[in-house]
Protein backbone atom coordinates (compact mmCIF):
# COMPACT_ATOMS: atom_id res chain seq x y z
CA UNK A 1 0.00 0.00 0.00
CA UNK A 2 0.80 3.41 0.03
CA UNK A 3 2.39 5.16 2.79
CA UNK A 4 1.30 9.21 3.72
CA UNK A 5 3.16 10.74 6.55
CA UNK A 6 2.61 13.75 7.93
CA UNK A 7 5.02 15.94 9.54
CA UNK A 8 2.38 17.15 12.30
CA UNK A 9 -0.33 16.80 13.76
CA UNK A 10 -2.24 20.05 13.28
CA UNK A 11 -1.30 23.09 11.02
CA UNK A 12 -2.18 26.48 11.04
CA UNK A 13 -3.70 28.40 8.00
CA UNK A 14 -0.32 30.11 6.08
CA UNK A 15 1.93 27.34 6.97
CA UNK A 16 3.10 24.17 4.59
CA UNK A 17 2.33 20.88 5.30
CA UNK A 18 4.77 18.15 4.43
CA UNK A 19 3.81 14.63 3.55
CA UNK A 20 6.10 11.73 2.79
CA UNK A 21 5.03 9.62 -0.08
CA UNK A 22 6.22 6.19 0.28
CA UNK A 23 5.33 3.84 -2.53
CA UNK A 24 5.85 -0.01 -2.53
CA UNK A 25 7.26 -0.06 -6.08
CA UNK A 26 8.47 2.70 -8.29
CA UNK A 27 5.62 4.20 -10.00
CA UNK A 28 5.72 6.54 -13.35
CA UNK A 29 2.79 8.62 -11.83
CA UNK A 30 -0.39 8.84 -9.39
CA UNK A 31 -2.98 11.08 -9.11
CA UNK A 32 -3.19 13.86 -5.93
CA UNK A 33 -6.22 15.17 -4.59
CA UNK A 34 -7.41 17.13 -1.73
CA UNK A 35 -11.34 15.84 -1.06
CA UNK A 36 -13.34 16.49 1.65
CA UNK A 37 -17.39 16.76 0.54
CA UNK A 38 -15.51 16.93 -3.10
CA UNK A 39 -12.55 17.00 -4.89
CA UNK A 40 -11.31 20.09 -4.27
CA UNK A 41 -7.78 20.23 -5.99
CA UNK A 42 -5.95 17.82 -7.93
CA UNK A 43 -2.62 17.41 -9.48
CA UNK A 44 -0.17 14.44 -11.52
CA UNK A 45 3.31 13.27 -9.64
CA UNK A 46 4.45 14.17 -12.27
CA UNK A 47 3.77 17.30 -12.60
CA UNK A 48 2.36 18.92 -9.84
CA UNK A 49 0.60 22.09 -9.56
CA UNK A 50 0.14 25.51 -7.72
CA UNK A 51 -1.45 23.58 -4.61
CA UNK A 52 0.93 21.31 -4.18
CA UNK A 53 5.11 20.97 -4.62
CA UNK A 54 6.49 17.79 -4.96
CA UNK A 55 10.16 16.65 -5.39
CA UNK A 56 11.49 13.10 -5.83
CA UNK A 57 13.78 11.76 -3.25
CA UNK A 58 14.03 8.38 -4.87
CA UNK A 59 12.05 5.73 -7.08
CA UNK A 60 9.72 4.80 -4.48
CA UNK A 61 9.86 8.41 -1.76
CA UNK A 62 8.81 11.62 -3.08
CA UNK A 63 7.82 14.54 -0.62
CA UNK A 64 4.81 17.09 -1.26
CA UNK A 65 4.79 20.46 0.07
CA UNK A 66 1.24 21.95 0.48
CA UNK A 67 0.46 25.60 1.77
CA UNK A 68 -2.31 24.85 4.29
CA UNK A 69 -4.99 27.85 3.23
CA UNK A 70 -8.00 28.69 6.03
CA UNK A 71 -10.35 27.18 3.96
CA UNK A 72 -9.17 23.68 4.17
CA UNK A 73 -10.19 24.32 7.80
CA UNK A 74 -11.46 22.19 9.91
CA UNK A 75 -9.80 19.87 7.90
CA UNK A 76 -9.23 18.36 4.83
CA UNK A 77 -8.06 14.66 3.45
CA UNK A 78 -4.92 14.58 1.09
CA UNK A 79 -5.25 11.45 -1.15
CA UNK A 80 -2.90 9.44 -3.41
CA UNK A 81 -3.76 7.30 -6.15
CA UNK A 82 -1.81 4.77 -8.59
CA UNK A 83 -2.65 1.92 -10.77
CA UNK A 84 -0.20 -0.35 -12.06
CA UNK A 85 -0.98 -3.59 -14.61
CA UNK A 86 -3.77 -4.51 -12.66
CA UNK A 87 -2.64 -2.89 -9.34
CA UNK A 88 -4.74 -0.53 -7.97
CA UNK A 89 -3.52 1.06 -4.86
CA UNK A 90 -4.90 4.66 -2.68
CA UNK A 91 -4.18 6.17 0.77
CA UNK A 92 -5.30 8.76 2.45
CA UNK A 93 -3.86 11.21 5.11
CA UNK A 94 -5.86 13.80 6.74
CA UNK A 95 -4.77 17.66 7.48
CA UNK A 96 -6.56 19.19 10.65
CA UNK A 97 -6.05 22.83 10.74
CA UNK A 98 -5.92 24.55 13.82
CA UNK A 99 -9.38 26.72 14.81
CA UNK A 100 -8.81 30.24 16.03
CA UNK A 101 -10.36 30.63 19.63
CA UNK A 102 -12.05 33.25 22.06
CA UNK A 103 -10.00 33.61 25.03
CA UNK A 104 -12.51 33.84 28.32
CA UNK A 105 -11.50 34.79 31.32
CA UNK A 106 -13.91 34.22 34.37
CA UNK A 107 -13.55 36.05 37.50
CA UNK A 108 -15.99 35.90 40.81
CA UNK A 109 -15.77 38.72 43.04
CA UNK A 110 -14.38 35.98 45.88
CA UNK A 111 -13.76 32.72 45.95
CA UNK A 112 -16.95 31.92 48.37
CA UNK A 113 -20.17 33.44 49.19
CA UNK A 114 -22.58 32.67 52.04
CA UNK A 115 -26.59 32.30 50.98
CA UNK A 116 -28.14 34.89 50.32
CA UNK A 117 -25.37 37.18 49.17
CA UNK A 118 -25.31 38.80 45.99
CA UNK A 119 -22.95 36.94 43.25
CA UNK A 120 -20.51 39.27 40.82
CA UNK A 121 -18.83 37.32 37.96
CA UNK A 122 -16.89 39.77 35.54
CA UNK A 123 -16.18 37.73 32.49
CA UNK A 124 -13.77 39.27 29.70
CA UNK A 125 -13.42 37.92 26.02
CA UNK A 126 -10.53 38.19 23.62
CA UNK A 127 -8.71 37.01 20.63
CA UNK A 128 -5.22 36.71 19.66
CA UNK A 129 -4.09 38.33 22.79
CA UNK A 130 -6.64 41.90 21.76
CA UNK A 131 -10.38 42.47 23.85
CA UNK A 132 -13.02 40.99 21.28
CA UNK A 133 -16.84 41.93 21.79
CA UNK A 134 -18.29 38.39 22.09
CA UNK A 135 -22.14 36.86 22.45
CA UNK A 136 -22.10 34.67 25.69
CA UNK A 137 -24.27 31.93 27.01
CA UNK A 138 -23.62 31.53 30.74
CA UNK A 139 -25.06 28.81 32.98
CA UNK A 140 -24.14 28.08 37.04
CA UNK A 141 -25.07 24.64 37.83
CA UNK A 142 -24.77 22.84 41.70
CA UNK A 143 -21.66 20.97 40.54
CA UNK A 144 -23.51 17.77 42.14
CA UNK A 145 -25.27 17.48 39.01
CA UNK A 146 -22.39 16.38 37.50
CA UNK A 147 -21.73 13.95 39.50
CA UNK A 148 -24.08 12.24 38.89
CA UNK A 149 -24.01 13.02 35.05
CA UNK A 150 -21.03 14.02 33.74
CA UNK A 151 -21.26 16.57 31.03
CA UNK A 152 -22.29 15.01 27.12
CA UNK A 153 -22.12 17.99 26.02
CA UNK A 154 -19.66 18.42 23.76
CA UNK A 155 -17.85 21.75 23.85
CA UNK A 156 -19.22 23.98 21.43
CA UNK A 157 -15.25 24.18 19.36
CA UNK A 158 -16.51 20.32 18.90
CA UNK A 159 -19.53 21.04 18.19
CA UNK A 160 -19.27 23.90 15.26
CA UNK A 161 -15.58 22.88 13.63
CA UNK A 162 -15.33 18.99 14.89
CA UNK A 163 -13.16 16.65 12.13
CA UNK A 164 -15.52 16.73 9.15
CA UNK A 165 -15.33 12.91 7.09
CA UNK A 166 -14.59 12.92 3.72
CA UNK A 167 -17.56 12.47 1.36
CA UNK A 168 -15.48 11.33 -1.65
CA UNK A 169 -15.91 7.69 -2.42
CA UNK A 170 -12.56 6.13 -4.76
CA UNK A 171 -13.53 3.44 -6.86
CA UNK A 172 -12.71 1.47 -9.56
CA UNK A 173 -13.48 -1.64 -11.62
CA UNK A 174 -10.64 -3.30 -11.42
CA UNK A 175 -11.01 -4.05 -7.78
CA UNK A 176 -14.57 -3.72 -6.79
CA UNK A 177 -15.37 -1.98 -3.03
CA UNK A 178 -18.30 -1.17 -1.06
CA UNK A 179 -18.17 1.22 1.77
CA UNK A 180 -21.26 1.11 4.78
CA UNK A 181 -20.92 4.02 6.39
CA UNK A 182 -23.87 2.81 8.55
CA UNK A 183 -22.92 0.32 10.72
CA UNK A 184 -19.94 -2.19 11.99
CA UNK A 185 -21.75 -5.12 12.43
CA UNK A 186 -19.17 -6.75 14.63
CA UNK A 187 -19.75 -7.93 18.15
CA UNK A 188 -16.98 -6.65 19.57
CA UNK A 189 -18.07 -3.22 17.93
CA UNK A 190 -18.91 -0.24 20.92
CA UNK A 191 -22.23 1.27 20.46
CA UNK A 192 -22.25 5.07 19.92
CA UNK A 193 -23.82 6.12 22.65
CA UNK A 194 -23.49 3.92 25.59
CA UNK A 195 -21.78 5.40 28.19
CA UNK A 196 -19.53 3.65 30.90
CA UNK A 197 -21.28 2.63 33.62
CA UNK A 198 -20.47 4.75 37.08
CA UNK A 199 -21.27 3.42 40.78
CA UNK A 200 -21.92 7.06 42.25
CA UNK A 201 -22.10 7.65 45.88
CA UNK A 202 -24.04 10.86 46.37
CA UNK A 203 -22.31 12.92 49.13
CA UNK A 204 -24.84 14.34 51.80
CA UNK A 205 -25.04 17.98 51.26
CA UNK A 206 -26.28 20.24 54.52
CA UNK A 207 -28.61 23.30 54.27
CA UNK A 208 -30.20 21.94 50.95
CA UNK A 209 -31.83 24.58 48.76
CA UNK A 210 -34.08 22.96 45.96
CA UNK A 211 -32.19 24.62 43.25
CA UNK A 212 -29.56 23.35 41.03
CA UNK A 213 -29.57 26.43 38.66
CA UNK A 214 -27.87 29.23 40.11
CA UNK A 215 -28.28 31.58 36.96
CA UNK A 216 -28.48 31.06 33.62
CA UNK A 217 -28.40 33.77 30.99
CA UNK A 218 -28.53 32.72 27.88
CA UNK A 219 -27.72 35.95 25.89
CA UNK A 220 -24.54 38.37 27.49
CA UNK A 221 -22.69 40.55 25.62
CA UNK A 222 -19.30 41.55 26.05
CA UNK A 223 -18.42 45.30 24.83
CA UNK A 224 -15.76 47.11 22.80
CA UNK A 225 -13.46 46.34 25.70
CA UNK A 226 -13.85 42.19 25.72
CA UNK A 227 -16.07 43.11 29.57
CA UNK A 228 -19.19 41.94 30.86
CA UNK A 229 -20.59 41.46 34.60
CA UNK A 230 -23.60 39.32 35.79
CA UNK A 231 -24.97 39.31 38.95
CA UNK A 232 -27.59 36.41 41.11
CA UNK A 233 -28.09 35.62 44.38
CA UNK A 234 -26.66 32.47 46.17
CA UNK A 235 -29.01 29.93 46.82
CA UNK A 236 -29.52 28.80 50.52
CA UNK A 237 -27.45 25.63 49.55
CA UNK A 238 -23.93 24.91 50.70
CA UNK A 239 -21.82 23.35 47.61
CA UNK A 240 -19.94 24.05 44.69
CA UNK A 241 -21.00 25.65 41.65
CA UNK A 242 -19.61 25.24 37.93
CA UNK A 243 -19.65 28.37 35.86
CA UNK A 244 -19.43 27.69 32.13
CA UNK A 245 -19.54 29.90 30.01
CA UNK A 246 -19.57 29.68 26.00
CA UNK A 247 -18.66 32.11 23.93
CA UNK A 248 -18.64 33.53 19.71
CA UNK A 249 -18.42 36.33 17.82
CA UNK A 250 -19.45 37.77 14.17
CA UNK A 251 -16.97 36.18 12.22
CA UNK A 252 -18.07 32.58 13.73
CA UNK A 253 -15.13 32.30 16.15
CA UNK A 254 -16.03 30.51 19.48
CA UNK A 255 -14.81 29.49 23.06
CA UNK A 256 -15.41 27.63 26.04
CA UNK A 257 -14.19 27.95 29.87
CA UNK A 258 -15.46 26.74 33.47
CA UNK A 259 -14.88 28.45 36.64
CA UNK A 260 -15.58 27.63 40.00
CA UNK A 261 -17.40 29.43 42.89
CA UNK A 262 -18.16 28.53 46.23
CA UNK A 263 -21.33 28.49 48.79
CA UNK A 264 -20.38 28.26 52.42
CA UNK A 265 -20.80 29.19 55.96
CA UNK A 266 -18.52 29.26 58.51
CA UNK A 267 -20.88 27.45 61.29
CA UNK A 268 -23.44 25.80 60.66
CA UNK A 269 -25.70 23.13 62.59
CA UNK A 270 -27.06 19.73 61.96
CA UNK A 271 -30.27 18.27 63.42
CA UNK A 272 -30.44 14.65 63.43
CA UNK A 273 -33.74 12.41 65.17
CA UNK A 274 -33.05 9.62 67.09
CA UNK A 275 -32.99 6.10 65.76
Amino acid sequence: SVEIVLDREHFKPGETAEALITFPVPVQDALLTLERDKVEQQALLSRGADWVKLVRLSPTQWKARIPVRDTFSPNITFSVLYTQGRDYVFANAGLVVEQPSLALDIKPGKNSYQPGETVNIDITSSLAGKPAPAQLTVSVVDEMVYVLQPEIAPTISEFFYHVRRNNVRTTASLSFITYDMARSYSRAAPDANRYAERGVKVLERPRRDEVDTAAWQPKLTTDAAGKVRFSFVMPDSLTRWRVTVRATNPEGVVGQKTQYVLSDKPVYAKWTGPR
